[in-house]
Formats: structure tokens, sequence, C-alpha cells
């Protein structure tokens, strides 16, 4: 992928907030949002850029590595649940980043399914919101 950033390919990601209800034991999935991102090389100035596509903010970083720090530090991302529906019961927060394969460009979306390197999905990160409104 960091080949392909310098040759000018955007990598597209995203980032996946999923909500479910508890019944008991059982989580029922209520919503799944979508947020996307996007890094870019810029060559002339050497620097890498991530975009937030649906807020327009762009962060340039002279380094991958601060770039991919930054990417690990924590946002608020919005899920669509509110404090009246979290104290009704619990509920489940859900967050995974992927990379997008389909927001690839043409020439590139049929071979990166076969190719294992680029199938990048994280783990889902999963928090339970309690009927007091604590996250837990």
């Amino acid at each position: 992928m960091v080949e392909a950033l310098e040759h000018g390919v955007a990598v597209p990601l995203r980032i996946t907030t999923r909500v479910a209800r508890y019944h008991g034991w059982v989580a029922i999935v209520d919503e799944d949002r979508f947020h996307r991102l996007e890094i870019r090389y810029l060559p002339l100035v050497r620097s890498y850029q991530l975009n937030d596509l649906a807020s327009g903010r762009q962060q340039n970083f002279p380094r991958l590595g601060m770039l991919t720090s930054a990417l690990r530090e924590r946002r608020r991302w919005p899920t669509g649940l509110d404090r009246e529906a979290a104290d009704a019961r619990p509920w489940q927060v859900q967050l995974r980043a992927e990379l997008d394969r389909s927001r690839l460009p043409s020439p590139m979306r049929i071979p990166v399914w076969f190719d294992p390197e680029w199938r990048v999905v994280s783990d889902w990160q999963t928090w339970l919101i309690e009927f007091d409104g604590v996250l837990r």
C-alpha cells in the first residue's frame, strides 16, 4: 500500500460504527454508520495527507508514521445514540476500520480482491453502555 501511495493512489479507509441494543445476552444491531477517510501522498511537498471526506478536514504529516499515529488517536465518531436512548436499556457500541477496496481506482479494483495484502480490516472494538449511561 505504501508503494501505491507513493505512486499517487489515494488509499480510502472506511470507519464503521455500529450501535446495538441488548436484549438479555443478545445484541441486536440497531444501526451502522460509515465514515470515510482518505490517505494521500503529496510528492511535491513530500508529505502525507489525511482527509476526512465528510467534514472536509485535511491534516498534513511529514512522515507516514506520524499519520498512522494520528489515526490511532481517539476521535468522536457519530453513532446516532443519544442519552435518552442510552438511559432506557444497555447498548453496545462497536467500531472497525478497513481499507475500502471498492473506492480504489478502477484498474486496481479487481486485482486487489485477490491479493491478501489488500485485505486490511481491524477487529471490532466494543464498548458497553449500561443503564446509568456510564461507558464501561
